[in-house]
């Protein structure tokens, strides 16, 4: 049995043995030894990038000539070799609060916005999918006289105006997935939509009603068809008969 266990040991040993491949100097790899070669894998217990050998390697890969500021760069994990992404479009952040531009020398550039509508009756904001939007300032409540809700319309689709106790009173009346824009009208890709879903309807209710009238015009044939049949038939009978 002893022997036995000994010659299962050797033969596993032989298939797999970690240390015994000489060290390629990466701390992101394990080796291991199969059947006479050697092997290095990624060794997802380490976390690779924030290793010295793995920072330096993307430094070596900025000084090839294959290197652009505005793409993204990075080193393989079992080979260190250089992997360099595709060139942004526009070095985009997908930030609609941000202008994007590269520049040969330092790279991607994020500029800030700014939604400044110089309009005191409104709180400028930025939304990442908007852009700038902006919402009622609360100091215009209560200031403008009114009788009806008519005398506080603001003409902005935005915005609630009501007349309360002799003052205009405006609240934010945004529904979901819509923003403000300056002038207080909705800032909503999904109206396009609408219009793009209305003519369709349309389109399909012409379509229908084409279909409508031919196959009204077709069962009209249809039916004269028939009725010059039977005047036939009663025009041979009565041959027949005479």
């Amino acid at each position: 049995m002893k022997l036995i266990l000994l010659v299962l040991f050797l033969l596993l040993a032989n298939v797999i043995l970690v240390g015994g491949c000489v060290d390629d100097n990466n701390p992101c790899t394990v080796s291991y030894y199969f059947y006479g070669n050697c092997f290095n894998v990624y060794n997802q217990w380490v976390h690779c990038e924030s290793t010295n050998e793995y920072r330096q390697c993307v430094e070596n890969c900025k000084k090839s000539p294959n290197y652009h500021p505005c793409s993204s760069v990075g080193c393989n994990f079992e080979t260190m070799a250089c992997e360099f992404g595709r060139n942004w479009n526009g070095c985009d952040d997908l930030n609609k609060c941000t202008i994007d531009f590269c520049n040969n020398t330092s790279g991607c550039i994020h500029t800030p916005i700014n939604c400044n509508d110089n309009n005191l009756e409104t709180i400028d904001n930025c939304s990442i999918t908007f852009g700038c939007y902006y919402t009622i300032n609360p100091e215009i409540n209560g200031v403008k006289n009114c009788s009806t809700n008519s005398n506080c319309n603001d003409n902005r689709a935005c915005t609630t105006d009501l007349c309360k106790n002799g003052k205009c009173q405006y609240t934010q009346n945004c529904p979901p997935g819509n923003a403000c824009k300056s002038n207080g009208q909705l800032n909503n890709n999904n109206n396009n939509n609408n219009n793009n879903n209305n003519n369709n309807n349309n389109n399909n209710n012409n379509n229908n009603n084409n279909n409508n009238n031919n196959n009204n015009n077709n069962n009209n044939n249809n039916n004269n068809n028939n009725n010059n049949n039977n005047n036939n038939n009663n025009n041979n009978n009565n041959n027949k008969t005479k």
